[in-house]
């Protein structure tokens, strides 16, 4: 939405129940949203496009953006797990749960 007019400048279609609220990149660029049913997405906000959209669990809850913007931890709670994922996601993926990283 611009700011000034309050018109939208763009849409983009969200997958079910977003949850946790929007996380942003450090630079501002990115813009994470999860919901609640396991899905993250990454919107870009210079080019105004979904970049990313990734898979984490089940009943996802919140997320997180490292303070480098390298990782993207998302919380659930079905099968009580979190889901990581490096930046740009097609690096690194896992699983964490109890602690301990399945792949």
């Amino acid at each position: 939405m611009d700011g000034d007019t309050f018109k939208p400048i763009s849409r983009f279609a969200s997958h079910y129940a977003l949850h946790g609220g929007p996380k942003f990149s450090p630079d501002g660029r990115f813009v994470y949203f999860a919901s609640r049913d396991g899905w993250v997405t990454q919107y870009d906000l210079y080019s105004l496009q979904v970049v990313a959209d990734i898979r984490v669990g089940l009943n996802t809850r919140n997320l997180a953006v490292s303070d480098d913007g390298k990782w993207v931890l998302a919380g659930n709670t079905c099968l009580s797990n979190t889901g990581a994922a490096g930046c740009p996601w097609s690096e690194t993926r896992s699983h964490l749960s109890g602690g301990q990283p399945d792949g």
